[in-house]
């Protein structure tokens, strides 16, 4: 999944808990936490980003 690539602003915006994410965190070993934004497009184009972040708070959160 990737970051936004559509140039229109979104007619929707959701975000989930991505449930079948089960990496650690780089930093600290610690298990990571993730979510998956949808934003849909009124020409019905769909762009999803996971973003991942540390289940401590020691910081790390992915680049997308």
């Amino acid at each position: 999944m990737t970051a936004p690539m559509h140039d229109a602003e979104p007619i929707r915006v959701t975000v989930a808990p991505a449930l079948d994410y089960f990496e650690k965190c780089p930093r600290c070993g610690y298990p990571a936490e993730a979510v998956v934004t949808a934003r849909t497009y009124a020409d019905g184009a769909v762009d999803r980003e996971l973003v991942a972040t540390c289940g401590l708070p020691c910081g790390w959160k992915s680049a997308g």
